[in-house]
């Protein structure tokens, strides 16, 4: 009795739980979309608390970079000193420091036997005025024996010959370009071999200019398509046949303008200001690259040269230490722009200004 006692007690139990389980799992079938919604809700809530976490902390760094941008954010500067001026106090000085602050330091402009002089002065010059610092020239002579073997040795007398004797003029060529030439870190070679060695002993990449159709366009639009190394040797070549084959054999890029007349070719200064412009277009970083070392070793040249007396050096090298502080750019003022002329030049121009057609 008591034995049938108990097997109902547990009989009573089991069922109990079953029924109680299935209940449970009824009531859960029944309210599913709800348990979904609490659960979907939860998880909402809990992105929503780590987005504003991370919210928080992106706003907190913004600020700290505003606030630490507003403390070193430069006064508003006067026009009037900010820029070359007749009464500007250390004009010259600070008109060397302007030039300094952009200078190019890694694209070296290598001239390979430039013989013409004007042509000479006039890529000098704008090296100078677009802030190219280095510039490495080589003999013309030397570049003749290093054409290959390929071009007929007739040919190549006769225009050994030719550059053998313009080569004499180098040194003419140099005065010519002495107001830029002063200037800028220029370095001569008598051998094709040795300036590749230094070149490359530096770290430059050599690029040539070519007019052959294996060379690729040079052309800002296409600055995509075209990586500029960070240390760069554009080698300019003469202006009748071009680079030597050395350089063309040493340079892992041949470059060419693109041209749309009956001319393919430009005049060989004309062609070096467009390439050197098209390189600050397609790498605006380039301006200001100078080292602060090197700066510093030009400015106690430069400061040398600009003294016109023992005077002004003296007053020159204490500032030399300290420098003032650059202008906003190269332009100088109105009232020192104007060059010397001749009497009889004045006076074309002068007549010129008054004619007026038809009288």
């Amino acid at each position: 009795m008591a034995f049938e006692n108990r097997y109902s007690c547990l009989v009573s139990g089991i069922i109990g739980f079953v029924v109680g389980s299935l209940y449970t799992i009824s009531f859960i079938a029944r309210n599913r979309r709800l348990i979904d919604e609490v659960s979907r809700r939860v998880i909402q809530e809990e992105l929503i608390i780590e987005q504003e976490k991370r919210t928080e902390a992106r706003v907190s760094k913004i600020e700290k970079v505003i606030v630490e941008g507003a403390n070193n954010v430069e006064p508003e500067r006067n026009p009037s000193v900010d820029r070359d001026g007749v009464n500007v106090e250390k004009r010259i000085l600070r008109r060397a420091e302007t030039v300094l602050k952009h200078r190019i330091d890694n694209v070296v402009i290598v001239l390979e036997r430039i013989s013409d002089s004007h042509n000479y002065t006039a890529i000098m010059r704008t090296c100078e005025a677009l802030g190219y610092q280095n510039v490495y020239v080589v003999s013309v002579k030397d570049s003749v024996k290093s054409m290959g073997d390929e071009r007929r040795r007739s040919s190549n007398l006769a225009r050994e010959k030719q550059w053998s004797s313009e080569n004499e003029d180098h040194k003419m060529h140099v005065a010519f370009g002495r107001g830029a030439y002063k200037w800028l870190t220029v370095r001569e070679y008598d051998s094709v071999t040795t300036c590749i060695e230094e070149l490359k002993k530096e770290d430059f990449e050599i690029w040539c200019t070519d007019l052959s159709q294996k060379a690729v366009s040079f052309d800002y639009t296409k600055r995509n398509l075209i990586k500029i190394p960070k240390r760069l040797a554009v080698v300019i070549g003469t202006e009748s046949t071009g680079v030597s084959q050395a350089f063309i054999d040493a340079s892992s890029k041949r470059i060419f303008l693109p041209m749309n007349g009956f001319a393919d070719s430009l005049n060989v200064s004309v062609a070096a200001a467009i390439v050197m412009q098209q390189l600050i277009w397609m790498k605006p970083e380039l301006i200001g690259s100078l080292e602060d070392a090197k700066k510093k070793t030009l400015r106690i040249k430069w400061y040398e040269k600009l003294a016109r007396s023992p005077e002004e050096l003296s007053e020159y090298q204490r500032h030399s230490n300290v420098p003032p502080e650059p202008f906003r750019d190269t332009r100088r003022a109105d009232k020192h722009r104007s060059g010397w002329t001749k009497k009889k030049d004045k006076k074309k121009e002068v007549n010129a200004q008054e004619y007026v057609p038809g009288r």
